[in-house]
């Protein structure tokens, strides 16, 4: 059944069929739901296949026509490879796909948009700062997710180019930005892979005096990765969960709790 679908999908390819090919891939799922390991393999398929960059622009274009998840899934598949050599098209896929009102669309453009920082991060970094100012929550949202994409890679250089661009963020109202911020890009990766920078601007996000900021760094050590610094962060901690807004104070307690399931050796007072 595996080499079926397989077959079947590199042939629509060969065929410059790409809506034949995404249907093939939508139904290895169910009701549509396409699992991981199958997006892995069609990436596999996809680049054995090679095509040219305006097939793979081409391709997009007549996916994005078409309203399935899995189709504009797709679409972002075959624009990754282009995120360099043809900016302004990625740029206009990942604000459309960011936009889209299905969440795991969404996903596929920060993951798009974390490849072009990855692949081309000085052009990309300063694309998603210009976007970040911009009133569109799921954009920054995207960007946010995006950091987190960039930070794997562990590139030392990136480390303060990447903590600033989430900056911004700490301070946005907007509640779908907010928990994919603190507890997600800053505690479960930036903290992970830029642990000394993280902490300077854990401490100094701390004392800032708006509570969005200050809830987003006691957020970042609900994270595993935020347990595994938990000496560092005890005292920022144990300081924020008397502050006086119940919300920073909450989430205080929330980390401090978790620290103590996942460091039994560390003690929590």
């Amino acid at each position: 059944m595996t080499e079926d679908w397989e077959a079947a999908f590199a042939g629509a390819l060969r065929k410059g069929d790409p809506l034949a090919a995404a249907t093939i891939l939508r139904n290895t799922g169910e009701n549509g739901w396409v699992k991981r390991a199958q997006w892995l393999r069609a990436r596999e398929l996809l680049d054995q296949v090679a095509p040219a960059p305006f097939v793979r622009r081409d391709w997009a274009s007549r996916l994005f026509a078409h309203p399935r998840r899995a189709d504009r899934e797709l679409a972002a598949m075959l624009l990754a490879p282009l995120v360099a050599s043809h900016r302004a098209e990625v740029e206009r896929a990942v604000l459309r796909l960011a936009r889209d009102d299905r969440w795991d669309v969404r996903e596929a453009a920060a993951t798009l948009l974390g490849e072009a920082l990855d692949k081309d991060f000085e052009h990309w970094v300063s694309i998603c700062r210009d976007h970040m100012a911009k009133p569109d929550a799921r954009v920054r949202r995207a960007i946010v997710v995006a950091a987190k994409h960039a930070a794997r890679s562990r590139a030392p250089e990136r480390a303060g180019p990447l903590l600033d661009l989430v900056e911004p963020a700490l301070r946005d109202p907007d509640q779908y930005v907010r928990r994919n911020l603190g507890p997600f890009a800053i505690g479960d990766q930036l903290l992970r892979s830029y642990p000394e920078e993280t902490l300077a601007r854990l401490a100094r996000w701390a004392k800032d005096p708006d509570e969005t900021v200050r809830w987003n760094a006691a957020m970042a050590f609900t994270s595993a990765a935020g347990a595994q610094y938990a000496e560092r962060g005890l005292a920022l901690l144990q300081t924020l969960a008397n502050d006086e807004s119940r919300t920073v104070a909450r989430a205080a307690g929330s980390a401090l709790r978790r620290i103590q399931r996942r460091r039994p050796d560390v003690e929590v007072v």
